[in-house]
């Protein structure tokens, strides 16, 4: 697993630091395995809980999606001495009782794993600065942004790659996103598509912030949602962030 350690710079800028971090793909790939496992935990959870309205006295209604009724399940049943009497069907009932409480463990487990993975979300409630995350690996270039976003009103944040990035996003929910492309251990085209992928920061604002390519165009488009020349103004910067924190927050 991972830790994210927090210090402070001048002007109140936070600055996280991962240590015995995963590389790139593992993240990616725990990432994706732990968001599937709360969806199908989800829909377990469900599913049981449909059952077992299904065998309430009452509970003559048709299951979603199968096309037939428990009235019609439960005389195929005693047609066939399954459910021969009231005691069974009892038991057939406190069963599947116990399988929906066992479901909801399963959902909560899957939800904890991975909020650990992730980090508990933090949404920013509209009372502090709006949030900025920097994510960029030249010390110089982060650092003077950061000062340029703090003093002109934002709560700052930095990371150094984009798997930090992409942590921190989860833990944070800042309002927008200030990405660095070209980064070790996971680029910013990656990190990008992975804060989109993710349920928990897919609403976060993402800019491009490059010296180097030309972000304008193909897979870019789609997961950034502004390019900023690098280096810029103050005052372009300032714009940037500016024009999406009334969406983000």
């Amino acid at each position: 697993m991972h830790s994210v350690h927090t210090s402070f710079v001048a002007g109140g800028v936070a600055r996280y630091h991962m240590t015995n971090a995963f590389d790139a793909r593992s993240f990616a790939q725990c990432l994706s395995d732990a968001e599937a496992l709360v969806t199908h935990a989800r829909d377990h959870e469900v599913r049981v809980g449909q059952l077992e309205a299904m065998l309430e006295p009452d509970g003559g209604v048709s299951l979603t999606g199968a096309g037939i009724t428990a009235s019609a399940v439960f005389s195929s049943q005693l047609a066939g001495g399954a459910l021969s009497s009231s005691s069974s069907l009892l038991d057939l009932r406190t069963t599947v009782h116990q399988l929906t409480n066992a479901a909801q463990d399963q959902r909560e487990l899957a939800e904890t794993i991975l909020a650990r993975l992730v980090g508990p979300a933090t949404r920013n409630d509209g009372q502090h600065r709006p949030r900025v995350l920097i994510v960029d690996d030249s010390e110089n270039s982060r650092d003077t942004t950061a000062t340029i976003l703090d003093h002109a009103g934002f709560e700052v944040m930095t990371a150094m790659n984009g798997l930090e990035g992409v942590i921190v996003a989860h833990y944070m929910l800042p309002a927008v996103i200030l990405m660095d492309v070209t980064m070790p251990i996971l680029d910013g085209l990656e990190a990008a598509r992975l804060i989109r992928m993710s349920p928990t920061t897919q609403h976060l604002k993402v800019v491009a912030y490059s010296a180097k390519l030309d972000v304008s165009d193909g897979p870019f488009a789609r997961w950034f949602d502004d390019v900023l020349s690098k280096p810029s103004n103050p005052d372009l910067i300032i714009k940037s962030v500016r024009q999406f924190v009334g969406h983000a927050l």
